[in-house]
């Protein structure tokens, strides 16, 4: 359509506005084509190396947050992220930063208006003794019944979701899993969310390294700011 709006139109004015309207639309469809290509490829793909780069989880949360923001220019939905792990992931940050996107792109989809988003992370220890970073991303104003939630990781199973291509939550699942952890989610509907609430919860391999200042990572503008609890324990994003 764009392209024979720009082949009919005579003045040079006109063709400009249209090319500057059209082009943003037309590069966020490449980058959505590209997304697509990039989980059947992931998904397709035998059990990978996990990366081994020490990354600070605040630096890759918030990238993730940005391209999310990006996506959904209008996204008006309060996000707080509560921090409370003391180290890096030892990961591919890369294939991680697709982790969280995913994740968070399905609790925004998931949100109605009123509702509101939230992402933890903790250290835990392993029987083991070694330790892993768990992430918690959550939505209120939703809910998934025990039968569905069996099914939520399984490659091109989707419901509900107007263009779901049902490769987001599989390639999160196998990335997470390449890199030894662990990914599942949980819903329920009690008070004070009787329209239910969704968690999903992964674990990812820690670093020995310690994770830099909270202040030393900008906070990217995306919406209703939620005002921390603690300044050392909560970032408002």
């Amino acid at each position: 359509m764009s392209l024979v709006a720009l082949r009919a139109s005579n003045d040079p004015t006109n063709t400009r506005n249209l090319i500057e309207k059209t082009i943003p639309e037309i590069e966020k469809v490449f980058q959505n084509v590209e997304g697509m290509l990039n989980d059947i490829l992931e998904v397709g793909s035998p059990h990978a190396k996990a990366g081994n780069e020490n990354v600070s989880p605040c630096a890759i949360v918030y990238l993730s947050i940005a391209e999310v923001q990006r996506l959904h220019s209008a996204l008006e939905l309060p996000i707080v992220f509560q921090k409370k792990h003391r180290h890096k992931l030892r990961v591919d940050p890369i294939k991680v930063q697709r982790v969280l996107t995913n994740v968070l792109m399905n609790a925004v989809q998931a949100s109605p208006k009123y509702g509101s988003i939230w992402l933890k992370t903790k250290d835990i220890q392993a029987d083991d003794g070694k330790t892993w970073i768990e992430f918690c991303i959550g939505n209120s104003g939703s809910f998934i019944s025990e039968e569905i939630i069996d099914q939520l990781f399984c490659a091109y199973f989707t419901k509900g979701k107007k263009g779901g291509t049902g490769l987001g939550l599989a390639v999160a699942n196998k990335i997470v899993r390449d890199h030894g952890g662990k990914i599942w989610a949980t819903s329920s509907r009690s008070f004070p969310h009787e329209d239910g609430i969704v968690e999903f919860w992964f674990t990812l391999p820690a670093s020995e390294i310690e994770d830099s200042k909270i202040e030393e990572f900008p906070v990217p503008k995306i919406g209703p700011i939620s005002a921390p609890a603690k300044p050392s324990e909560q970032l408002p994003i």
